[in-house]
C-alpha cells in the first residue's frame, strides 16, 4: 500500500487502511473501493491523504506499531479528557483521576510496544486539522515509549513516560482555538499566550494526586530546550527532566510530519534531518534511540537511488533509518524492468536514496530545510 495525496485519488482505488473521524469513529473501512462521492467527502472533511492498495507491493504487509483498536481507543480517551477540561475549567469533580481514565489505553500501548521492541514506524497518521491535537497526543506517547524502550527503561518508568506524553498538551485546553489553528505567523501577544500552555497543563496535572512527578514535569517542560532557548522557564539541558527531553523531541518530530494550518507536512526524512541538525536543543543519545525506530523512507515510498535506479520501498531495518530495502522497478534513465529485484541498502553502503518521487515519477520538491513553528 502507499500513502496517496487526496488530490491524486481516483474512483476505483481501494483503501488499504481504515479512515476515522476526529473522535475515532469509523468513516470508511479498509478494502472499500473509492467512489467519487467518497473522495469528495474526504476532501470536504479535510483529510490530506489516505492509504490505498498498490499493485507493485501487494505482497508487502505494512502494520502500525500498535493495534488500530488501541490507537482509536486512546484518541477517544484523550478527546474526552481534553473536552471535559475545556468545559469545566480544571475538571474538578468531573475528572477525579486522569490517570485512571488513561490506565487501560496506556497499559495497552506499552504492552504492545514491549512485545515488539524491534518495530519500525512506517506509517504516518491520516488526520484532519480538527483532529490534530488528539491524534498528535497519542503519536507522541507511542514515539516516546519506543524511545524509552531503546533507552532500557523499566516498565514503571515507561508508564510514567506514556502518561505524561499522552497528556503533554493538557494546557492547550486554556488557549483559544483561533490562536491554535491560526494560519500564518502569530503575533507576539498570541505567541506569548501559546507559551503559557505548559504552565497551564502543569497546574491542572499537579492537582491530580495519582500523577507522578515525572509525568507532571513532562507537561511542564516539553518545550524546554537544551540550549536554554525553550519555554516557559528557559532551562538548560542539565535542568530538564530526562523524560521531558524525550517528549520534547517526539513532539517536534510528529508536528513536523503532520499538516498544520500554517504549512504542509514534511516528509519523514526531512523531519529527521531537522532533528539531526539540532543536537544543541535535543539530547544526542535520545536522538539516536528515537531515530533507530523511524523509517526515513516508509514502506510504499517511491525513490530514486544514487545509482540512477528507481523503485519502491518494501522494508526497513531497526537502527538503519536511512537504508531501506527497495524493490527496483526501473533501471538507470527510467527504463522499466521486466523482473523487479530488491536491494537492501544496509548491504549496499555505496548506494543511497537520492530523491523521493511522487507516484514513482515526479520529485516532490522542498526548498531545503524550512523553519516552522513547533507544536
Amino acid at each position: 500500500m502507499k500513502r496517496t495525496d487526496i488530490c491524486a485519488l481516483r474512483p476505483g482505488m481501494v483503501l488499504a487502511r481504515s479512515i476515522y473521524d476526529r473522535g475515532g469513529n469509523l468513516l470508511l473501512g479498509a478494502g472499500v473501493k473509492l467512489k467519487p462521492q467518497y473522495i469528495h467527502q474526504l476532501r470536504q472533511l479535510g483529510f490530506p491523504a489516505v492509504y490505498v492498495e498498490d499493485a507493485q507491493i501487494k505482497d508487502v504487509i505494512v502494520e502500525d506499531v500498535i493495534f488500530e483498536e488501541t490507537r482509536m481507543e486512546a484518541v477517544q480517551e484523550v478527546k474526552k479528557i481534553m473536552t471535559t477540561i475545556e468545559a469545566t475549567g480544571e475538571g474538578k469533580g468531573e475528572l477525579p483521576s486522569i490517570r485512571k481514565k488513561l490506565a487501560k489505553v496506556v497499559a495497552n500501548i506499552v504492552d504492545e510496544l514491549l512485545a515488539n521492541p524491534d518495530v519500525m514506524v512506517n506509517l504516518t497518521d491520516i488526520r484532519t486539522a480538527d483532529s490534530y491535537t488528539f491524534a498528535h497526543s497519542v503519536n507522541v506517547a507511542v514515539l516516546s515509549v519506543l524511545t524509552g524502550i531503546s533507552m532500557g527503561y523499566s516498565r514503571m518508568k515507561l508508564d510514567r513516560l506514556a502518561i505524561g506524553a499522552i497528556i503533554h498538551d493538557l494546557g492547550k485546553t486554556k488557549i483559544p482555538l483561533k490562536i491554535l489553528n491560526k494560519e500564518g505567523f502569530l503575533t507576539k501577544s498570541e505567541f506569548d499566550k501559546i507559551k503559557k500552555h505548559p504552565f497551564y497543563g502543569y497546574e491542572i496535572a499537579r492537582k491530580q494526586n495519582d500523577l507522578s512527578a515525572d509525568s507532571c514535569q513532562i507537561i511542564y517542560q516539553h518545550h524546554e530546550r537544551g540550549d536554554g532557548s525553550g519555554y516557559p522557564l528557559g532551562l538548560v539541558s542539565s535542568e530538564i527532566n530526562e523524560l521531558a527531553k524525550i517528549v520534547a523531541l517526539t513532539d517536534v518530530y510528529d508536528a513536523l510530519a503532520a499538516n498544520r494550518p500554517y504549512r504542509k507536512a514534511l516528509l519523514q526524512h526531512q523531519a529527521l534531518e531537522i532533528i539531526y541538525a539540532q543536537t544543541e536543543k535535543f539530547d544526542p543519545e535520545i536522538i539516536c534511540c528515537f531515530s533507530k525506530h523511524i523509517a526515513a523512507y516508509p514502506i510504499g515510498t517511491y525513490v530514486e537511488l544514487s545509482s540512477g535506479e528507481r523503485g519502491i520501498v518494501v522494508g526497513n531495518t531497526i537502527g538503519n533509518p536511512l537504508c531501506p530495502t527497495v524493490r527496483i522497478t526501473h533501471k538507470d534513465k527510467g527504463i522499466p524492468l521486466r523482473e523487479p529485484f530488491e536491494k537492501n541498502l544496509v548491504e549496499e553502503l555505496d548506494i543511497v536514496v537520492s530523491k523521493v518521487l511522487d507516484d514513482g515519477e515526479e520529485l516532490r520538491e522542498e526548498e531545503g530545510l524550512v523553519s516552522v513553528k513547533e507544536s
